[in-house]
């Protein structure tokens, strides 16, 4: 049989335009570059702030288990998870992709990358010896490392969510999705600091849990986390939660709340007149409320008016809703207290068509009601918009599953996919540290996970020899040449500290 030509030139004219009006570019494809090239130039940036930022160590401090295999160690596995996850590659599977791009192994110094079964097989290794809690107590401490000690004042949030489970994991419950339907899944309760945006605790449940039950231990564990930040409970510490997490248990938990310890006793009375644990929570309405709410006088939204006169306010649509806002005090039937109530309402449109309707729970004839209980002394209006700007909670969660893969279960077992949600906690901890320090005053500072991977990551570039080592080649006009530069120069002197 005769050898087919591989190259478009070696055909005949009239084939060469033959080929062309059915659609045929010319454009072959040639191996004849002789220095290896990547899509992730920046895998290199992240993966030395990995080990300059403290959490190469802390996971060697953490992971006690013993584990030697033939060709990588405990640290050289956990790194290449750590990397698969914060360079935004998604699950364990595309392993087998990081061999087919040097920038990775480069940037590890490691001969080789591990196949997805020999991470696999590291994964159940640590599942095996119970490690997750270890794993949880290195997200609390990385992520305090990473917070700034000489604050007066933290803002922490809570939030629970879903994963749904697509496979025959183990161990997973039915529990109820946010569209309704019941299917196997995953929950994760997260904490995170707002200013930073680390996450300070992470857990990991099975089936449908209720976030309830779980607020007493979170909050204990955030107050740790600022206690150990500022050597003393001092810290003005404001707690944002949203309406899953309401019982009139934990409203006395969080108005009652005892000191860290003895000695602490005197430095969590006051400061500046108030109570040092503010919480705002979302409440359900309930039928006495909702009719003392409907008695109230209330005062208009001045959003804009304090706007137009130079106020920093975040949420400039709540000016578009007219919100009106008031207050009373109310208690349920079986408790001997009342709390302080903020009401929100806001006009909502009336059918045009006349015609029978049931009535809602929760609304009347002209208004939707919102209620907050809260231990804050300000002003109505301030308490919403606090409570509404800390919102992002939620845009932590999103950045997680669209940059970190918090919505891929890696794993066939439950403890096995709690280890890996761990370790993308991390990984998403990495990100955003490398953004606040790395990338600080600059606009790559603020940007979501999956904008700053596509950005700072994943650049292109030759990996060429200089002398016994290695240099990264990228374009001279990259538009963020200098971001890079700087993230880079801050990691050295990161690093040089750590060594001091």
């Amino acid at each position: 049989m005769a050898e087919q030509p591989n190259r478009f030139k070696e055909l005949s004219a009239s084939q060469q335009r033959q080929l062309r009006a059915a659609g045929f570019s010319n454009l072959p494809l040639e191996f004849s570059e002789e220095h290896p090239i990547t899509g992730h130039a920046g895998a290199q940036l992240l993966s030395n702030f990995y080990v300059a930022s403290g959490m190469k160590g802390l996971l060697e401090k953490h992971v006690d288990m013993e584990y030697q295999g033939i060709e990588y160690t405990k640290e050289d596995l956990l790194h290449q998870v750590i990397q698969i996850y914060a360079t935004g590659l998604g699950c364990m599977e595309r392993a087998s992709e990081m061999a087919e791009d040097p920038a990775f192994r480069l940037a590890r110094g490691a001969k080789s990358d591990s196949c997805p079964q020999n991470l696999r097989y590291f994964i159940s290794r640590l599942a095996e010896e119970e490690q997750a809690l270890k794993l949880e107590s290195c997200v609390s401490d990385y992520g305090v490392s990473q917070l700034a000690s000489n604050e007066t004042e933290y803002e922490f949030v809570l939030d629970m969510s879903r994963l749904q489970s697509r496979g025959h994991q183990e161990g997973v419950k039915p529990g109820r999705l946010g569209d309704g339907r019941i299917r196997k899944c995953h929950s994760f309760l997260i904490g995170a600091e707002r200013h930073s945006q680390q996450v300070l605790t992470a857990e990991y449940y099975k089936g449908g849990t209720d976030p309830k039950p779980h607020l007493k231990e979170q909050v204990t564990k955030l107050r740790q986390a600022a206690c150990d930040l500022t050597g003393q409970a001092e810290a003005l510490i404001r707690i944002r939660l949203d309406g899953g997490f309401f019982s009139w248990d934990n409203v006395d938990f969080l108005n009652l709340l005892p000191p860290i310890d003895k000695e602490s006793q005197d430095l969590l009375e006051v400061i500046e007149g108030q109570s040092n644990i503010l919480y705002a929570m979302k409440i359900d309405s309930q039928k006495g409320s909702l009719e003392l709410a409907h008695s109230l006088d209330y005062t208009p939204s001045k959003f804009k008016e304090r706007q137009d006169a130079g106020e920093k306010l975040s949420r400039k649509e709540t000016s578009k809703l007219k919100f009106e806002y008031s207050e009373f005090r109310y208690g349920s039937t079986n408790r001997n207290k009342e709390d302080r109530i903020v009401v929100r309402r806001r006009a909502v449109d009336q059918p045009k068509a006349k015609q029978l309707k049931l009535p809602t729970f929760g609304e009347d004839q002209c208004y939707n009601y919102e209620f907050l209980v809260t231990n804050s002394t300000e002003a109505p209006e301030d308490v919403w918009l606090w409570y509404d700007d800390g919102g992002f909670i939620e845009q932590i969660i999103e950045n997680g599953k669209n940059g970190c893969a918090w919505e891929c279960l890696d794993g066939h077992g439950y403890e096995e996919n709690r280890i890996c949600f761990l370790l993308k906690v991390l990984a998403f901890n990495l990100d955003r540290a490398f953004q606040k320090k790395a990338l600080a005053d600059t606009p790559a500072s603020q940007w979501e996970i999956p904008t700053f991977l596509r950005r700072i990551i994943r650049i292109p570039a030759l990996l060429c020899r200089r002398g016994k080592g290695w240099v990264l080649r990228a374009w001279k006009e990259h538009p963020l040449a200098h971001i890079l530069q700087q993230a880079q120069s801050r990691t050295i002197k990161l690093a040089m500290a750590q060594l001091e």
